[in-house]
């Protein structure tokens, strides 16, 4: 367990800084359009149930856009990893 501790100590390297910004920011965004992607009905369907705003986030809208979002984050992993493998 020690070694893979020094391991990952020794792969953490200044220029990762900006490798993880850029890579947080595209998640950000598509994160953002998986969320902009529920139909507002969905949003409205939920009030009507009497959901609160964060009731109507982590039971309608979340789950959702998790679904939606899987398959651009990882579209997004691919360049991630390649560009930290150089």
């Amino acid at each position: 367990m020690g070694a893979l501790v020094a391991i990952a100590r020794q792969t953490t390297s200044p220029w990762l800084a900006p490798l993880r910004l850029l890579a947080t920011g595209y998640t950000d965004l598509v994160f953002r359009a998986g969320i902009l992607a529920i139909h507002p009905i969905q949003v409205a369907s939920a009030e009507a149930l009497a959901l609160t705003r964060a009731q109507t986030m982590r039971f309608v809208v979340l789950p959702q856009a998790v679904r939606r979002v899987v398959t651009p984050l990882m579209n997004d992993l691919v360049p991630l990893q390649t560009t930290s493998s150089v």
